[in-house]
């Protein structure tokens, strides 16, 4: 496997809003180390990395711990809440934009597309009106504000950012044509989000997300991720998998699977997947991350200004509709997902009446 390296991650200062990272081979979860070393450094630049090629003890939501292996994502962002101004109440939407960037990075990796970037992008429109908005929408600078989509249900959407100056000289036609070619292709994607921050692919745990705020630290987040890039879930064996692949030794862009799956158990094989489970093809991770930390960026940004990604998250909820169980400390709370609130709350409809709730785990839905 090509393991991304220090250098890899040194690339990502500048060319991102990181100002700082750290790269582990091996350590037990990457952020307790994040808490450690702000221990150790209060003064960390901010926004900083917490890399590890290999984590041995990730942690999760609660008592949950998250089982990782070669070919595998794992990494802790620490971000600076007063400095990106996010108030009191935009802090409790971080772990649902965190999961809305994974789904983004990663459903633009398997779709071929450019990564869209902000979260205006899954507005539904009626087809019908989509010409008559593209034509009466228009910037102070005579660019359409239409982008490519990033949605995966069967409509199109539009948005109300500026065109990527790439393509801002492109007709309104082909443009329309573009939209719809793009979302022809993330139809086929089955991505979605279970509340808060959970990233699903084909009914499987793709990605996990544990935020957190250090008691000694308060104006700072902690956003660790893990997700499933090149580790295989698949029953068959790695030379078979890499023969099927034609995977070459020098193909050093591009991961290749370095564990068996027989190593993950059966319980995880069961519930897990990969993005090379589902394309067939390894991916390059270090591509996946950059996406996930410009997505995750621009996210915050709009957050800060009063825009919010609800719903983008929204259109990818996997509970609306379908009867949950949260556990919060020694509480059950069992009825019908009615989505998300405005705050990110989950609104569950019990026989006493709506309650929305911030905090707990989902711990079964149907």
């Amino acid at each position: 496997m090509q393991p991304i390296t220090a250098s890899d991650l040194d690339s990502l200062v500048g060319t991102t809003f990181l100002q700082g990272v750290t790269h582990f081979e091996m350590i037990n979860s990457t952020n307790s180390v994040a808490l450690v070393q702000l221990d150790a450094q209060p003064s960390l630049p901010v926004p900083h990395l917490i890399y590890a090629e290999t984590q041995t003890a990730g942690r999760g939501r609660g008592a949950n711990v998250w089982w990782s292996s070669a070919g595998s994502l794992t990494f802790t962002l620490i971000i600076d809440t007063q400095k990106l101004d996010l108030s009191a109440e935009r802090q409790m939407l971080i772990p649902l934009l965190a999961g809305l960037a994974v789904l983004r990075a990663c459903g633009a990796i398997l779709s071929e597309l450019p990564p869209a970037k902000s979260s205006h992008f899954f507005t539904p429109v009626e087809d019908n009106a989509v010409k008559h908005f593209v034509a009466e929408r228009r910037e102070p600078s005579g660019n359409v504000g239409m982008s490519q989509t990033g949605g995966l249900a069967p409509c199109r959407y539009h948005s109300s950012v500026l065109q990527d100056k790439n393509t801002s000289q492109r007709t309104v036609e082909e443009r329309i044509q573009d939209e719809a070619a793009s979302q022809n292709v993330l139809a086929r994607l089955v991505l979605g989000l279970k509340w808060p921050n959970d990233v699903y692919l084909a009914g499987r745990k793709l990605a996990g997300i544990l935020c957190e705020v250090p008691s000694a630290h308060r104006h700072l987040a902690l956003v660790g991720v893990g997700i499933n890039v090149n580790n295989s879930f698949a029953q068959t064996s790695v030379d078979s998998l890499v023969d099927t692949l034609a995977v070459s030794p020098g193909d050093s862009p591009v991961d290749t699977l370095a564990v068996s799956p027989i190593h993950s158990p059966a319980e995880i094989r069961a519930a897990a997947i990969s993005l090379s489970d589902h394309s067939g093809q390894m991916h390059n991770r270090l591509l996946v991350l950059k996406m996930f930390i410009e997505v995750l960026e621009t996210f915050l940004k709009e957050c800060a200004g009063g825009v919010f990604a609800l719903d983008a998250w929204r259109q990818h909820c996997l509970l609306t509709g379908k009867e949950v169980t949260l556990q919060t400390g020694n509480t059950r709370v069992t009825g019908i997902c009615r989505g998300i609130a405005d705050s990110g709350a989950i609104i569950i409809e019990t026989p006493a009446g709506p309650q929305e709730l911030l905090g707990g785990s989902i711990v079964s839905w149907r």
